[in-house]
């Protein structure tokens, strides 16, 4: 059936948002990530204003941890949100990669490292520690600051470069932190047994706490392989446009 020109179905009308709500949903999940981000810039300056006190201060590494821990928790913590943000398509990036990331940063940080390795004098000062925090720190700080000012419409060459250098570094610092901080707890793994169930039990079934982290040091192998040759390859595509554009 037709309808007077100008008139709208009902199926019209429903079929396709206004305009105007559409700028209105863009310009709340904008102002929702931009507000995100500069708070991911704000946590992790604190974190390392607070490292660089103390090892200004103490000259040393050691006792850094406390000095940083609430923050560094804080921070590394609310990057959980960066998961929904992929599933629910507010931003254009991986869920499996912000899953495999983040996942390891929290397991190192909460578990290995917070859990185990600082509850003895023997580990609780491995220098994977600082390693891991400088890494995250300045990274995340770049990253950060690099999303907000896209979000902006803010363009800088310079953070541009960094956010695609940086990484060449920190990146293997970083996991090379992580897994220090992991072989710290090894000992205490395996000395109490900690989260194993060994036999003989009533459900007689075993888990041995110790394999499962050795597990997971190997899978760092193909972890760090994917993430870091896809890093070289938003950097070919984002440098290589520019030097083209150039």
């Amino acid at each position: 059936m037709s309808t007077e020109k100008g008139i709208d179905t009902p199926s019209d009308a429903t079929s396709k948002p206004p305009e105007k709500e559409r700028a209105k949903a863009n310009a709340v999940k904008k102002l929702y990530l931009v507000a995100y981000n500069s708070a991911l810039v704000i946590c992790w300056c604190l974190v390392l204003l607070k490292a660089a006190v103390h090892i200004s201060e103490k000259k040393s590494f050691i006792g850094l941890y406390p000095e940083v821990e609430y923050w560094l928790k804080v921070s590394q913590t609310l990057a959980i949100c960066e998961i929904f943000h992929a599933m629910f398509g507010l931003v254009r990036s991986s869920v499996f990669t912000n899953i495999l990331q983040i996942a390891s940063r929290l397991a190192v940080l909460w578990g290995y490292y917070d859990m185990i390795a600082k509850t003895s004098d023997a580990s609780k000062d491995t220098v994977g520690f600082p390693m891991l925090l400088f890494a995250w720190t300045i990274t995340e700080i770049i990253r950060y600051t690099f999303y907000a000012h896209s979000l902006l419409d803010i363009v800088s060459g310079s953070l541009v470069w960094c956010r695609y250098t940086f990484f060449i570094v920190l990146y293997p610092l970083g996991v090379a932190g992580e897994l220090i901080v992991i072989l710290a707890s090894l000992p205490i793994i395996k000395e109490s047994q900690l989260f194993s169930y060994p036999l003989a039990n009533p459900a007689n079934i075993s888990f041995n706490f110790e394999y499962v982290t050795y597990f997971c040091m190997l899978m760092y192998i193909p972890g760090f392989g994917f993430l870091y040759t896809y890093m070289f390859g938003q950097r070919r595509k984002v440098l290589g446009k520019k030097e083209k554009s150039s």
